[in-house]
């Protein structure tokens, strides 16, 4: 978005022409970014103790991570709402391989999500073939490559 905007400025300014840098534009993701995880980090982190989102610890395992019980297991969900809003911000949306990287990403970290909630609330690992058959089948299967790459 800011891209768009930063074009429509060019013509009152032509300073405005180093949006167009790719490394411009990265280093201000990469703050954009940092700046998004520090604002909604501690609200996230709340949110996911307060429904109880959190790590369960092996009866077998060292007396030290008892400590660590409760602490959230969705810390990569922080990671993804600052890379999104990042690259919707920064990036060339008219580049349809921002797309692609986009929803392959989101599409792993719902995968992720769905694993992690399973494995909280039922109490049970989902299975290596489970989870390299979702991958292959909705991440990487070739109609969606097809269909994005038409």
């Amino acid at each position: 978005m800011l891209y768009y905007f930063a074009d429509y400025l060019i013509s009152f300014d032509s300073g405005f022409r180093v949006f167009h840098y790719l490394t411009f534009r990265a280093i201000l993701a990469v703050l954009t970014s940092l700046i998004i995880s520090f604002i909604i980090g501690p609200t996230m982190i709340c949110k996911l103790s307060r429904n109880k989102i959190g790590q369960s610890i092996r009866e077998l395992g060292p007396q030290s991570h008892y400590e660590k019980a409760g602490t959230p297991t969705m810390g990569g969900a922080l990671i993804l709402v600052a890379i999104t809003l990042t690259t919707l911000l920064w990036a060339d949306l008219s580049n349809r391989y921002i797309w692609v990287i986009l929803i392959v990403t989101l599409g792993y970290g719902v995968m992720v999500r769905v694993r992690v909630r399973v494995r909280v609330r039922v109490g049970v690992r989902v299975s290596v073939r489970v989870r390299v058959s979702v991958r292959v089948g909705v991440l990487d299967c070739p109609a969606a490559k097809k269909a994005l790459f038409a």
